[in-house]
């Protein structure tokens, strides 16, 4: 029984020992009260994609994130489709002195549970190597650093989570909620979305598909009647982020930081580059995990592609780690000792210094190697000898 509790002990000393860092600073500098006050305007009948609200909110918040929209007009302040802010009134319906406490510790304990759910689609070949796992994930800097400053890619993951626990045990109901949890923040989840459909297909599970497009259809269907608006306010805010590439992680963003002008030619060779590794992945990836690199491989893929991203976007990353790391214990003599180190510096080492380094310029591009590293990682996993239980 002690054995089997070992890798919840591990991951809960592991979140412990960040708890500094996983905290929240004050809610004024974070993006929980700008989440709250979404909810708040969804639950009051007003609309987040109305400049005016974005006024108020700065003369109401000693916020300098509420200053700043103020001084641009509220202008594409609110990029997300319409779905994405009813996610937010069950904390929007809180007092603002309880409501992003809450929307934080939600954030932490659906990340963990959605953390687990993927760990648990892996048959490790025991508890140590499951207890590694989920240290992995939770000492993960996107992780940590979305949940303290505040953005829902926790909710991501778990739709990540949610749609292949719900395929595996047959549940429709599970799939549906995962994949509309999938679809808030759809610029960086539709080709995981598109995976989901596609090993739904390949179960030939009809009758799942269709339950889940016409919940999707609906939620969209009602959601945009309600705020017809959103299409040209996302539209303004996504042309906003692009044209201020050069700020945010991303591959297009390390091209220009460090090609100069050559920067589309290497952009376009990096991104060819890590698809074609993302899918060499997946083509030899052995039939134990074959489901969750799909799933990984189109989440690498999406977040290579993506112009605007930043650095917590890369928690969709947490299923490449798995697969990664299952493929290490298949490793064979010498071979794993070079692979684990290498995993370890990747999942670990890797995005922390590339944030912290661009804590200090005026640019995350540097975080745009993240993804091209998990690509490499993927198709690492696939190579070199390996045990039985490893093949494909």
């Amino acid at each position: 029984m002690e054995t089997l509790r070992t890798p919840y002990i591990a991951l809960a000393l592991t979140l412990l020992a960040e708890g500094v860092i996983l905290a929240p600073p004050p809610f004024a500098l974070t993006d929980h009260l700008v989440l709250w006050y979404v909810g708040h305007l969804v639950l009051t009948g007003s609309s987040p994609y109305e400049p005016a609200v974005w006024v108020a909110a700065a003369s109401r918040f000693d916020s300098p994130h509420f200053t700043e929209l103020a001084l641009a007009g509220g202008v594409g302040v609110w990029p997300y489709p319409p779905w994405t802010g009813f996610l937010f009134v069950p904390f929007g319906a809180l007092p603002v002195e309880v409501g992003p406490w809450v929307l934080h510790l939600s954030y932490v304990i659906v990340g963990v549970a959605a953390g687990i759910i993927l760990a648990r689609q892996v048959p490790w070949p025991g508890p140590g190597a499951y207890a590694a796992a989920l240290v992995l994930f939770a000492a993960f800097q996107p992780f940590v650093i979305a949940a303290r400053w505040g953005q829902f890619t926790a909710f991501l993951l778990a739709g990540m989570a949610l749609a292949l626990h719900g395929r595996r045990s047959n549940s429709v109901g599970l799939v549906v909620v995962g994949v509309l949890l999938l679809s808030l923040k759809p610029s960086v989840t539709a080709l995981v979305g598109a995976a989901v459909v596609a090993l739904l297909i390949s179960d030939r599970a009809w009758r799942t598909l269709a339950a889940t497009a016409a919940a999707l259809a609906l939620v969209v269907a009602v959601t945009w009647w309600r705020y017809p608006e959103w299409v040209a306010t996302a539209a303004t805010g996504a042309t906003d982020r692009v044209a201020a590439l050069g700020r945010f992680a991303g591959t297009l963003s390390l091209a220009r930081d460090v090609a100069g002008e050559a920067w589309i030619v290497t952009a376009a060779l990096l991104v060819l580059s890590a698809v074609a590794a993302c899918a060499l992945s997946v083509l030899r990836a052995p039939a134990a995990t074959r489901s969750l690199a799909l799933i990984a491989a189109a989440a690498v893929t999406t977040l290579v592609l993506v112009p605007y991203l930043l650095w917590y976007d890369y928690i969709l990353l947490v299923p490449a780690i798995y697969v990664a790391l299952f493929a290490g214990y298949a490793r064979i003599g010498a071979l794993r000792g070079v692979y684990a180190a290498t995993l370890v510096l990747v999942v670990t080492v890797g995005p922390w210094a590339l944030y912290l380094v661009g804590i200090f310029r005026p640019t995350q591009a540097l975080s745009g190697l993240v993804p091209l590293l998990f690509a490499l990682l993927l198709l690492a996993s696939t190579l070199g000898p390996r045990t039985s239980a490893g093949s494909s």
